[in-house]
């Protein structure tokens, strides 16, 4: 396999969870239409926050987990040179941007209430 295709396939692999937690939460709100035939009278801006903040949390999740388990590997091993500790440390500060910047743009779609 050439390291191009390798590349691809595990960033793939490490995406999968958060395009899976979309397909998720898509999939239960298309259930609670059909079910309920309830409409979501909410603004898009709020719901498009909301959604990120959703993909934002499933993302920081993964990425908790794998740190953890590079540590436990590492630790397992004695081997931490394998541990970069900016690549942790940014992994898990953009899970944490994509769920603030969600719920930044669903507090300012729902406006002061004034």
């Amino acid at each position: 396999m050439s390291p191009a295709a390798a590349a691809m396939l595990s960033n793939l692999y490490y995406f999968s969870p958060v395009l899976g937690g979309f397909l998720g939460v898509a999939i239960v709100a298309l259930v609670y239409r059909v079910v309920l035939g309830k409409r979501n009278t909410e603004p898009w801006p709020l719901t498009a926050g909301q959604v990120i903040q959703i993909a934002g949390i499933v993302y920081f999740t993964v990425a908790v987990c794998l740190t953890l388990a590079l540590v436990a590997l590492a630790a397992a091993h004695a081997r931490w040179d394998l541990i970069a500790p900016k690549a942790l440390v940014v992994d898990l500060a953009i899970g944490a941007a994509i769920v603030m910047a969600g719920r930044s743009l669903a507090r300012a779609a729902r406006g002061t209430g004034a």
